[in-house]
């Protein structure tokens, strides 16, 4: 007979919910809205301190590098420079050219330190086929290729977010970050050039000459 009557919201209840899930306290004790537009400096700021994409001097250490022979574009060498961390993955990043890199990368230094002459009796038509596990894994850890990164100067580049400043490279991600880097520069020559190219530029750039994946597992055992 009568019309059922709906209850009115509670003009208090609605006013606590939405005043909770507006307001978001950020980690530097700043207060926010959610939903509003964030200042772009905000995001598009590498921990390195460079606006993205940075200008000539960003990718130049890169570009050194490779030089004419296996020179990539510049769209691709900042995306070898872009960590999926940055710009909440907005902008393109390196994370498939590094892992086609790293695959590619353990082979060739595999290839290379198996093929170094021995005079050991396990050896293979005097090839050093007893060569030691870990030595093979040390040769293409993180440790290993963050230092050819922080050697050739690349890590200054990086756009990526550190959010553990305070931290060690070790444990704030840093070294994994670069070591990536790498990773994904061999990715690029690889994808770019060919696996000929791309195995000729292993070869003379980390597996000989002043960046040599051997002379730095040879540092890391003495020190440890």
């Amino acid at each position: 007979m009568f019309a059922r009557l709906r209850p009115r919201p509670q003009p208090q209840a609605l006013f606590t919910t939405l005043n909770r899930r507006t307001l978001v306290y950020i980690k530097d004790g700043s207060l926010h809205a959610r939903g509003m537009k964030k200042d772009p400096s905000e995001y598009m700021t590498s921990s390195t301190g460079i606006t993205y994409p940075g200008d000539s001097t960003t990718i130049k250490p890169i570009k050194d590098l490779l030089g004419q022979n296996y020179s990539i574009p510049d769209s691709l060498a900042l995306q070898v420079l872009t960590h999926k961390s940055f710009a909440h993955g907005k902008k393109p990043f390196n994370e498939r050219l590094a892992n086609l890199g790293r695959q590619f990368l353990r082979v060739q230094t595999t290839e290379y330190a198996v093929s170094q002459k021995s005079s050991q009796p396990t050896a293979i038509a005097g090839n050093n086929f007893d060569i030691d596990t870990k030595a093979l894994e040390l040769m293409s850890s993180t440790a290993v290729l963050a230092q050819i990164c922080k050697q050739i100067g690349i890590n200054k580049s990086i756009f990526w977010k550190n959010p553990n400043t305070n931290q060690s490279p070790e444990r704030s991600g840093e070294n994994t970050v670069c070591a990536k880097t790498v990773d994904a520069l061999v990715g690029a020559v690889l994808m770019y050039h060919g696996e000929s190219k791309a195995a000729e530029f292993v070869r003379q750039h980390f597996l000989e000459g002043e960046n040599s994946v051997l002379t730095l597992m040879n540092q890391l055992y003495k020190r440890n």
